[in-house]
Order: C-alpha cells, then sequence, then structure tokens
C-alpha cells in the first residue's frame, strides 16, 4: 500500500503490531517476525476479493437469507486451509463463530499467537487437515512448512514424482513431509458443537487438497445447502483434477460467482472457469431437485481413498 501509516497504528515493545485492514475498516493485533512482515506488507493488496466474499455472507451485513428478526440463522464461518490468519482474524469481526482449520505445524504456531494477540472469543482453532478419514495423513512438500503451500497431495507418489501442475522441483515436492492428524467433517462438527445448519459460508484454501475433500464434503454441503468459497490451485494440478472438482460442484450447485477487486458478484459458468483459469469461485444454492446423490458419493469417496485420485 501507498499509505502505510494508515495500515500499522502502532508498534510497542512486545514484538506486536496493530493492523488496520482499510477495506474492511477493521483493526487486529498480529505478533512475531513472520506475522508482522507479512501483513504489513501484503494485507491490503492480498486477495482483495477474498474480503468482499467474506463481507457477502456475513451476518453482520444483515442479509435476509441470514437475519430472521432477532435471530442470526446462519452465523458460522468456517476456514479450511486459515494459514497464519489473515481471513481468520478479518472474519472474527463479522462473524458470531469462527472455525479455523490449519494442519501446518509452523503455520498454526503463528495462526494461534496471532490469535492470541487479541480478545477475541469468537475464534475456535483446529490443529488438523479436513479429510476423509479420522488418523493420520501426509502433509509437506512444496518448500519449507509455513510458507502457505504445504499440501496433502504429498500423499501421493505421483505427485511428488511427476508434479501434476506443480510449479516446484521433484526434489522441493519430496521435503518436509510429515505426519499431521486428518478429521472427517462430521468428526469436526461434532467435536466442536458446530450447527451446520447455521453455518453461513466455508472456504476452502489448501493448495490443491480439494481433490481430495470435494468429493468427501459435497454430501455434507449438499445436505445442509452451505455455500462454498474454493479456491482452485492450476499450480498444482492438472487439466482433468480440475474439471473432475468443477463437475461435482456444478452437478450440485445451481450459481456460481467470482467477485472481482471491487466487489462486483458476476455469475460465471463452468466453460468461462476453465478457459480463464478462475481460481476463487464461489457456490452456492444447492439443486435440491437431484436425486439423493448418497450412494454415488459414497463410491467416489471409496475411489478417493484407494487412488487418492489418480484420474
Amino acid at each position: 500500500m501507498d499509505d502505510d501509516e494508515n495500515v500499522i497504528i502502532y508498534d510497542n515493545s512486545e514484538n506486536k503490531i496493530r493492523i488496520r485492514h482499510l477495506r474492511g475498516n477493521v483493526n487486529f493485533n498480529v505478533t512475531g517476525e513472520f506475522s508482522i512482515s507479512w501483513f504489513s506488507y501484503w494485507l491490503n493488496d492480498w486477495e482483495l476479493n477474498t474480503f468482499h466474499i467474506l463481507n457477502y455472507y456475513a451476518p453482520k451485513f444483515g442479509r435476509e437469507e441470514l437475519v430472521m428478526g432477532d435471530d442470526i440463522k446462519r452465523n458460522t464461518y468456517l476456514d479450511i486451509g486459515a494459514w497464519i490468519g489473515p481471513t481468520v482474524l478479518y472474519a472474527a469481526n463479522f462473524y458470531p463463530s469462527v472455525i479455523a482449520i490449519e494442519p501446518d505445524p509452523v503455520a498454526f504456531e503463528r495462526l494461534e499467537k496471532n490469535v492470541n494477540a487479541n480478545n477475541y472469543r469468537n475464534i475456535k482453532l483446529v490443529n488438523k487437515a479436513l479429510g476423509f478419514t479420522n488418523g493420520n495423513i501426509k502433509f509437506g512438500g512444496n518448500g519449507e512448512l509455513g510458507n502457505s503451500e504445504s499440501t496433502m497431495l504429498v500423499s501421493n507418489d505421483d505427485y511428488i514424482n511427476k508434479g501434476w501442475g506443480s510449479r516446484w522441483s521433484s526434489v522441493e515436492r519430496g521435503q518436509n513431509i510429515i505426519d499431521v492428524s486428518s478429521i472427517t467433517i462430521q468428526n469436526l462438527v461434532n467435536d466442536n458443537d458446530i450447527d451446520p445448519e447455521r453455518i453461513a459460508l466455508i472456504k476452502m484454501d489448501i493448495e490443491g487438497g480439494e481433490l481430495y475433500l470435494i468429493p468427501d464434503l459435497m454430501p455434507f454441503l449438499y445436505e445442509y445447502d452451505i455455500p462454498l468459497y474454493i479456491s482452485l490451485h492450476y499450480v498444482f494440478l492438472t487439466k482433468n483434477h480440475i474439471n473432475f472438482i468443477l463437475n461435482i460442484l456444478f452437478e450440485n450447485y445451481k450459481n456460481c460467482y467470482v467477485f472481482d477487486d471491487g466487489g462486483e458478484r458476476i455469475k460465471v459458468n463452468k466453460n468461462t472457469i476453465l478457459n480463464g483459469r478462475l481460481t476463487c469461485l464461489v457456490f452456492e444454492n444447492i439443486n435440491k431437485k437431484l436425486s439423493d446423490n448418497s450412494g454415488r458419493y459414497k463410491k467416489i469417496r471409496m475411489f478417493v481413498k484407494r487412488n487418492l485420485c489418480l484420474i
């Protein structure tokens, strides 16, 4: 930003600064050398459309389908792939309940410190990967842990060896791989007392892991008609992978939108997405006219578990 004096509100001797998000007009603290550097330099130029999306689906903005009289019908935001917390700290100002899921231990430590540097009481942190099993999965690669590009794709040797769409070398894809805890969506909502009918928005930004997670998550999204903000990663996946993901989403949702940097909401179709390599998409309004897909998705989930989506 050119107007840096409006970004950092104050600095102090406790290795903590207060940051202002200019477009959202909200302030929060961050701490630690890495977070201070990233938030100071990037926050107000990073993914402008993301913050418009968070605003649009936030109950604080009073959309009729979210607010019924004095009762907020949908008040919960699920952040899958929370990293060090830019979307979490922002969303906590607009959503009564924020659930942040981050498996990367380095990123999670920074996220936890940033949340604890504030006085929020509506953020719950989960240091696990949302996945198709309760247990452990391989995670990492793509450079150092904490850099925002670690991925569950490393569970697949084919990704490490061939790279699919990856911008990392095979050596880099195969380094810094660890076991992390994984949790299914059903266990997540049960363990954290989340009412699925009150989820206003799920954000998924998991560095290609959407290939594994979407087939498993879709029945849950379908049942509760939850808007999904997904980031597609052409840099890690093949065109066939992207097509596979989009086919599932367009089969179940009526509408897909992109938001531009000015906040305009634009309806798009699958061809527009593929031809333009659009990455940040919002799917909403489940097509309830579809027949029960539970059997079909059970087969897809079995396929994913056996083959880790070698498609």
